[in-house]
Parts: C-alpha cells; structure tokens; sequence
C-alpha cells in the first residue's frame, strides 16, 4: 500500500462522487413520490376529514391572528430577515498548466443577514363545509412574500432594522424580506389527521411517519408542477455529473495529464447512476401502489365507521325526541285539567279553591321552565343531516381513491 499512495486518493474521489450521486438520485426520486402523492390523495371537505392523510384545501383563519414584523399584516405564520450586501477584492495565488505560481484577482460579494426571526400559531382552514385546526409546527411551508424591499442609507427603512453599523466592505444596501401565511389566504394542506385531544374533532398536524406535510399558498396545480421541476432538475444534474465527474476527479488528482482522460470512467458512471434512479424509481412505484390499496381500505372503514355511527345515534335520538314528544303531551293535557278545574263549578254549590291549582302549575313551571319539543325535533334534523352528508363525503372520498389506485395499476409503468 505504501508504494502506490495516490489509489486512496482515487478511492476519496469516486467516494465523494458517488456520495454525491446517491443524494442526488434520492432528491430526484423523492421529488418525484411527493408529486405522485399529490397527484394520487383526492380532495376533502374540511367536514369530511377523517384520520389519516389528507388533502384540503380553503382559507387561513384565527380569531386571534399574528402581526407581522415588517408588513405590519395579519397572518398566522411569518418569518423576516434584514441583509447588507458587501463586496471584496480578493489576490489569489495558484500553479497553471505549466507548472509556474501566478497571482490573480476576482471579485467576491454577498448578503450578510443582520437580524431574523418567524412565529407561527395554530390556525383553522375554512371552507364551504366548516373549518378544520391546523398546527404548522415542523410543516414545510411555502409562503407568500409579504414584504420585499432593498435600500440605501438615504432610505428611513435601512436603520428601522438592524445595527446602526455596517458590515465589513460594506456597500450600504439593505434587502428586507418577509414571508408568511396572510389571514384569509387561500392554502393547500396535505399532512397527516388525528383526533384533537380537546373536542371530538379532527385536526392536521406534525406526524413522524407521515410521508409529507405542506402547507402552501401555492395552488395545487403549481406545487405538482414544481415538485416535477425538481426531480427533472435533479435527474439532468445528476446525468451532467455523471458524464462530467470522473474527469473532474482525474483532474484534481492527476492535473497534468488531464488532456489524455479515458471516457470510460464517464460511460460507467452514466450507467451506475441511470440503474440506481431505475432501481429507486421502482421501489418508489411499488411502495406507492402499496400505499394506495391500504388507504382504499381505510376509505371503505371510514364508510362502515360512519355507517354505524348512523345506526347507533339516529335510533337513540328518535328515542329521546318520542319520550319528550309524549311527556309534553301529557303536561299539556294535565296543565288543562288544571285550567278547567280551576274555573269549573257545579251550580248552587262553592267551585274549587283556585290558589291550589295556581300552587300545582306553580311548582310544574318552576320544575320544568322550558319544556319544548321543537328543539329536540330540530337537533334530530341537524343530526341526521350531518350525519347522511359525512356518509356522502366518506364515500365521494372512497371512490375518488379508488378511481386513482385502478388508474395507477391499469398505466404505464405502474402495470408492470
């Protein structure tokens, strides 16, 4: 080993190359599943969210939203930064083709970030349906620029923000930028649903197992599109780097002899990257198609979780609307009784005492001081029509997953 020392130097190289690769075929293929799972999770009704992973899609809304730092706007999530640019002349010494040491200069510029921060809160996604909670920790976030502004020190904003000092080769810009989530914005959500732990609802949230959790001001059309321009992107860097990395390596090892490269290094890797992504991209499409089966399974026990939920609350609420029913039947007819003895008399003889009976209506009003059917016989409507519409949107949402798990299965080339 000591009498050939550059074959680690090699091995470091095509090491670091194909790190380097491997990342870059695992962004693509991962871009390339989070669109898929976009393409394949149908849209839910706020009100039909069940647990799982979801799709919805409405409005931001708090009651008691956030103000932003620079906007001044309400929101419920924002992140900002103040930055100076700068600018330097760097001398540098380096060796050329021939061997000899030589100076040159360039120039070097940059933004340095003088202050930042981001606060986030809790917040409701509203749509025609209802609203649904929605916790942003730990989301990926697109948002919307809510404030973008670069000025000089002539501008009042450039000291608003950040020391009253420069940074070092200053050229006295500052860029202030914010971003976040305007109340009442329009977002798309995928995340993954569980039961809120204070009422009997659902709510998105942070999931370890979850495949993806956005939050988007984008549309959906816009999010598919840039999740396919980044594993297009990904896949043409990592064919580029395939091609052009082994001589890259040959150069930094061996500079002098870098016009005589072989094109078979750049061949192989061309071909190991090409049956790696192939390899990835299979795994990928049947782990998709397994996902799929098992939420159109779990979209067919949304359906009997909803209908028994039909078959067990309608009976008892039909139960409990009768037996009000009938109890206010029979007070109304003793409150008539009562109202006929206390006027009733037979003639020649003294009629009954009616400060008794107003004693027994007394005690029957102060005992039941609302007694009403029609209240019961509303909340037994409002029951049983929520009840048939979460039934409806249960089965809208199963056959919209199986219309994609059938579609995937019968095309190309998912078939194979």
């Amino acid at each position: 080993m000591g009498r050939n020392p550059e074959i680690w130097q090699w091995i470091a190289g095509y090491g670091i190359l194909g790190s380097l690769l491997v990342l870059i075929g695992w962004g693509a293929i991962r871009s390339r599943r989070h669109q898929r799972l976009v393409q394949n999770t149908p849209t839910s009704k706020t009100a039909g969210v069940f647990i799982g992973l979801v799709e919805v899609k409405g409005s931001a809304e708090s009651e008691s939203p956030l103000v932003s730092e620079l906007a001044q706007q309400r929101c419920v999530q924002f992140s900002w930064s103040v930055q100076e640019h700068w600018r330097r002349t760097v001398t540098e010494s380096y060796t050329d083709s021939d061997g000899k040491r030589r100076t040159r200069t360039r120039t070097e510029s940059g933004w340095t970030t003088l202050e930042s921060g981001d606060r986030d809160i809790p917040f409701y996604l509203r749509d025609d349906t209802g609203i649904l909670r929605i916790l942003p920790e730990k989301a990926r976030i697109e948002p919307a620029t809510m404030f973008s502004e670069t000025v000089g020190r002539g501008d009042p904003l450039y000291y608003s923000r950040g020391h009253h000092g420069s940074v070092m080769n200053s050229t006295h810009r500052r860029r202030f930028v914010e971003r976040g989530i305007p109340l009442h914005h329009d977002l798309y959500v995928m995340g993954q649903s569980r039961e809120r732990q204070d009422i009997a609802a659902a709510e998105i949230a942070h999931d370890d197992h979850a495949p993806l959790f956005l939050i988007s001001t984008r549309t959906e059309e816009h999010v598919q599109k840039s999740m396919g321009g980044g594993f297009w992107g990904l896949l043409v860097l990592g064919m580029l780097l395939s091609a052009g990395g082994p001589w890259l390596v040959h150069r930094i090892i061996e500079p002098h002899a870098a016009e005589n490269y072989p094109l078979l290094p750049g061949g192989i890797t061309i071909a190991v990257f090409t049956i790696h992504v192939l390899i990835r991209w299979g795994l990928m499409v049947f782990n998709d198609l397994v996902g799929l089966k098992n939420r159109v399974s779990q979209a067919a026990a949304n359906i009997d979780v909803q209908l028994r939920r039909r078959h067990d609350l309608i009976p008892r609420l039909m139960d409990v609307v009768r037996g009000l029913k009938d109890y206010e039947s029979r007070l109304q007819s003793q409150l008539a009784q009562l109202r006929t003895q206390a006027s009733a008399s037979i003639p020649g003889q003294d009629g009954p005492d009616p400060e008794s009976c107003q004693a027994t209506l007394l005690a029957i009003a102060e005992a039941y001081p609302e007694i009403a059917a029609s209240q019961a016989f509303l909340d037994l409507h409002h029951g049983i029509t929520d009840t048939e519409e979460r039934i409806a949107l249960a089965r809208n949402y199963f056959n919209d997953i199986v219309t994609h798990y059938n579609t995937r299965r019968e095309t190309i080339p998912d078939q194979f």
